[in-house]
């Protein structure tokens, strides 16, 4: 037997002791309703994080500028490490330790000097001291236990 009304029908199935009413005017729009808020929290997940490595990582360590700190400026065009391929790259070596290499390629090139962007087609060497803040690389480079390898971030440059 199956009763009629304006909003719903009543199914009364005599086999059955069951009663079964389906809703014809609010299945749709619940299930528009569902199909929509699904999307919405799917869809909205951002992601604030900082990333853990690269110039955008938070710093590691600072090297300040009372540390008065020197090195070699160079370009490094192709090279192994994704870090440090077309960049400028400052080495210094340790004053107690001559092995101690320490390779940072630097994440904001504008703050350079024309004489270091020169650098990059002469292939030349120069003097810098130079002070900053540290910032994980992405890809691990397999070096002896010596050398270390960085971004930084440059607050101070000068050509010796």
């Amino acid at each position: 037997m199956k009763i009629k009304f304006s909003k719903f029908e009543i199914h009364y199935i005599s086999t059955q002791p069951t009663l079964k009413i389906i809703m014809k005017d609010k299945l749709v729009p619940v299930l528009f309703f569902l199909l929509f808020a699904l999307i919405v929290l799917n869809g909205c997940k951002k992601n604030k994080e900082l990333p853990a490595c690269g110039c955008s990582a938070p710093a590691t360590d600072t090297i300040a500028e009372t540390s008065n700190l020197k090195g070699e400026i160079m370009y490094f065009g192709s090279n192994n490490s994704k870090d440090f391929q077309n960049k400028y790259v400052i080495v210094y070596t340790e004053k107690d330790c001559i092995n101690c290499k320490h390779y940072l390629a630097i994440c904001n090139e504008s703050v350079l000097p024309a004489e270091v962007l020169a650098l990059k087609s002469s292939k030349n060497t120069l003097q810098v001291s130079f002070s900053g803040v540290l910032k994980p690389v992405c890809e691990k480079v397999f070096a002896p236990a010596d050398n270390t390898y960085d971004n930084v971030s440059l607050t101070k440059i000068v050509l010796q």
